[in-house]
């Protein structure tokens, strides 16, 4: 994963088991809510990579980058001109969404399943709205 993705993607924070120390973790309660270790089971590869959301960032930029290729999205989801890739593990979800030319990068916590894309459906809707509106 990171010959193939994280290095080219400029991607320093990438860790599979940060330490909890360098862990934001969603509260319920007050309490912490102790975020799934797939990290540390054979579902690894599933996901489970933990970063900042500027590294989440730039991870869109080189995947959706002009020119870049199908093999940098091959898992990604597709309808029509939209490409998204998303996920939520417990209290978390995160999608970077691109549709009508405009890319929504979007992580949430402790919010209803869904939310993530949810808010990047808006975020899309209103660029497109404000830039046909002008």
């Amino acid at each position: 994963m990171r010959q193939h993705v994280l290095d080219p993607a400029g991607i320093n924070s990438a860790e599979l088991v940060p330490a909890p120390a360098d862990r934001v973790v969603s509260k319920l309660f007050g309490r912490a809510i102790k975020p799934w270790a797939l990290g540390r089971s054979s579902f690894a590869a599933a996901g489970d990579v933990w970063s900042t959301f500027d590294d989440l960032c730039g991870y869109a930029d080189w995947a959706l980058e002009p020119g870049a290729g199908y093999s940098r999205t091959v898992s990604w989801q597709r309808e029509g001109a939209s490409i998204w890739i998303n996920g939520e593990v417990r209290a978390a979800g995160a999608v970077i969404a691109n549709a009508a030319g405009v890319t929504a990068v979007v992580h949430t916590l402790a919010m209803a399943p869904h939310a993530a894309d949810t808010i990047a459906a808006a975020l899309i809707e209103q660029e497109v709205r404000s830039t046909r509106d002008g």
